[in-house]
């Protein structure tokens, strides 16, 4: 947080109070948010480790992956992933007959 104020010319206090002025949440928890969300996307790819997810979105390891994820998404990793691939494949069987 400190190299963030830095660079937008702020003391780390008041860059906190504006942070979060602007976006409703701490610079910690948006960045969390941001990796939980962008880890959902790159569940949808089968190809992909959970684990490859985990340390790509930063986090340390696939079980801290699965503690933030299912705080904020209310399921596990594992989880999400299977029912998006089903949704998924109903869409294309949708499709593919529709």
């Amino acid at each position: 947080m400190a190299r963030l104020a830095q660079v937008a010319g702020l003391s780390p206090y008041h860059f906190l109070r504006v942070f979060k002025r602007a976006t409703g949440r701490s610079p910690h928890r948006y960045i969390i948010e941001q990796r939980v969300n962008r880890a959902a996307d790159l569940l949808r790819d089968p190809r992909r480790t959970i684990v490859e997810v985990a340390y790509e979105v930063g986090f340390c390891s696939q079980s801290h992956l699965t503690v933030v994820f299912r705080r904020f998404m209310k399921t596990t990793p594992a989880a999400y992933r299977d029912e998006m691939l089903r949704l998924d494949g109903m869409m294309r069987a949708e499709r593919a007959t529709g």
